[in-house]
């Protein structure tokens, strides 16, 4: 039976701050970056932050060195206050970190010691290609980093003592979504506004997959949750881009497959241990095949999921996530701490398992573990199908017992 949920007016969603206070401003500055090798010049106050990059290898009478500059594309910072982040980025953005795409958190630090406070801050390089090009000489080479394309960099910053470890991975997605217009504003100034429209609200922009999805879903959000913890796919049906995005983000943002392919890859992989896996799997992989695969319709202005059934794990969680409202912090958090939950069951019952190989009073807290859980079904599904513990003849037979105890008292042959 379909469910349906109801489509959120979105053009009135409430604007976000991370941080609160009267006077608290979520700010931004994004700058194009500039490389270039010329000959040493006494920094004038205009320069006073410039910083460059010199090679003890290069020729003293060449007398020439890398340096980088930033100009300033957009910002809503006070001219005093972008200064202090120029100075700061300038200090940080040597030809490693240029290499480097990956985005970096920090503390910036705004104005004079006797008056300062401390922001929040994610930065992150945004290029298109990039060439490392060594240049030879008497004393050695010397490395100059290049680029024929444009380079940009976007710093974020949040005031006051706020941690944005949370939203790592969602700050590097919305910057890297941002390079289209980016290029785009040197031709159009439409494309600017768009631009400074999605900066000025990045908090909210960075995870609005997770407010949009809690919006349409509702309390059947708990589907998608559930369908996080199977790896399950999504299909569509009618269902624009951006929506799509949104559905397909949210269930990254559940998935456990980042936090369990570490250790995967640790396990080794050999035909027997692939084989006892094979077979291990085989049985509760039929249990969700339905309810892993999850099509998602829209039809007048509503959305529509083709499964409406979750755990009462599932569904604590979901209405966990409901409470929030669109606080972005409690809501990232919320998923987090659904994901980490998850992750300690699962080494709980690992634990469990592995002790009631031998131990027959263990085999009875397997089972009350289960049993009290809200989610038995999912735990022993991604159990298998991380299959480290599954090697274990011992161990395959104490969770086939168990399954078998269970699924007898739920038809009422016990």
């Amino acid at each position: 039976m379909a469910m349906t949920t109801e489509d959120n007016n979105t053009g009135d969603k409430n604007t976000l701050s991370i941080a609160e206070g009267e006077n608290d401003k979520n700010c931004y500055a994004v700058y194009m970056l500039k490389s270039s090798r010329h000959h040493s010049v006494s920094a004038s106050s205009e320069e006073e932050c410039q910083f460059e990059n010199k090679s003890e290898g290069w020729p003293p009478e060449k007398e020439e060195k890398q340096g980088i500059s930033l100009s300033l594309v957009a910002t809503n910072l006070t001219a005093e206050k972008e200064t202090d982040v120029r100075c700061y980025l300038l200090k940080r953005l040597d030809k490693d970190h240029i290499l480097d795409e990956e985005g970096k958190l920090g503390f910036i630090t705004f104005g004079s010691n006797d008056v300062s406070e401390e922001a929040a801050c994610y930065y992150q390089i945004l290029k298109s290609s990039v060439e490392s090009t060594m240049l030879p000489d008497g004393g050695g080479d010397y490395e100059y980093v290049s680029w024929d394309e444009d380079v940009y960099v976007t710093c974020l910053i949040s005031p006051g003592d706020v941690t944005l470890d949370l939203l790592h991975s969602d700050l590097q997605q919305f910057c890297c979504n941002l390079m289209p217009l980016l290029k785009a504003v040197k031709t159009s100034s439409q494309c600017e506004d768009i631009l400074k429209e999605k900066l000025n609200d990045w908090p909210t922009k960075a995870v609005e997959y997770i407010i949009y999805c809690k919006k349409w879903m509702n309390k059947h959000i708990s589907v998608l949750l559930q369908l996080g913890l199977l790896d399950g796919q999504l299909e569509f049906v009618d269902v624009d881009e951006e929506a799509k995005v949104y559905f397909k983000r949210f269930l990254d943002a559940c998935s456990l497959c980042p936090i369990l392919q570490d250790t995967a890859d640790s396990v080794t992989d050999s035909s027997e241990l692939s084989l006892n896996m094979n077979q291990t799997v085989s049985g509760t992989s039929n249990q969700h095949s339905s309810l892993a695969r999850v099509t998602v319709t829209k039809s007048n202005g509503s959305f529509q999921l083709s499964q409406s059934g979750s755990s009462k794990y599932c569904q604590v969680w979901a209405q966990k996530l409901l409470m929030c409202e669109d606080d972005v912090l409690r809501l990232k958090r919320t998923i987090e701490e659904f994901r980490m939950k998850t992750i300690q069951d699962m080494n709980m019952l690992k634990r469990l398992v592995k002790k009631a190989e031998t131990d027959h009073y263990a085999l009875f807290q397997v089972y009350q573990f289960l049993k009290n859980c809200g989610y038995r079904d999912t735990l022993l599904y991604r159990m298998k199908y991380e299959g480290s513990l599954m090697s274990s003849p011992e161990s395959s037979e104490v969770v086939a017992i168990l399954e078998e105890y269970l699924q007898a008292k739920k038809n009422g042959e016990i």
